[in-house]
């Protein structure tokens, strides 16, 4: 009887448990009006990307590459109206900025790290945001081959 009562239990519990974990989920997919969702909103938005990929913020976040804390990667593709065409000319008006992108990248063992473990390259990043929290987001070009 007892060995019935510990089955019945742990079904019980094991039933109950997807459903507090969706009620996590849609707690977080609700919509946000604070200053971390529309910066991750920004962060996964191809127009926002092309308009800053080489804006003032450019050289606080490649300073910031050194100390970050955690190095997150965004692929150019997954963005949010993400255009292939619109790239490339992007790409070229801020080549230099990129260029010396790439080569602190390839000096930081953590974008390093991150990078090889998603099968990227330091010469397909194309742009960077610091996190006031001391992450990066690196943006990856992956239309383009491995470098």
């Amino acid at each position: 009887m007892k060995k019935l009562s510990v089955i019945a239990l742990a079904a019980v519990l094991s039933m109950g448990t997807p459903a507090l974990v969706f009620a996590q989920q849609a707690q977080t997919l609700a919509p946000s009006t604070n200053a971390a969702a529309a910066t991750e909103t920004n962060q996964n938005d191809f127009n926002a990307f092309i308009a800053g990929i080489a804006g003032t913020d450019f050289t606080t976040a490649l300073d910031t590459l050194e100390s970050a804390n955690s190095v997150t990667l965004i692929k150019v593709s997954t963005m949010a109206n993400a255009d292939q065409s619109k790239l490339g000319p992007a790409l070229d008006a801020a080549s230099s900025n990129i260029k010396q992108l790439q080569d602190r990248v390839s000096s930081s063992d953590k974008a390093m790290q991150a990078l090889k473990g998603a099968g990227l390259t330091a010469a397909q990043v194309v742009g960077i945001q610091a996190a006031g929290d001391g992450s990066v987001t690196l943006y990856v070009n992956d239309w383009a081959k491995n470098g």
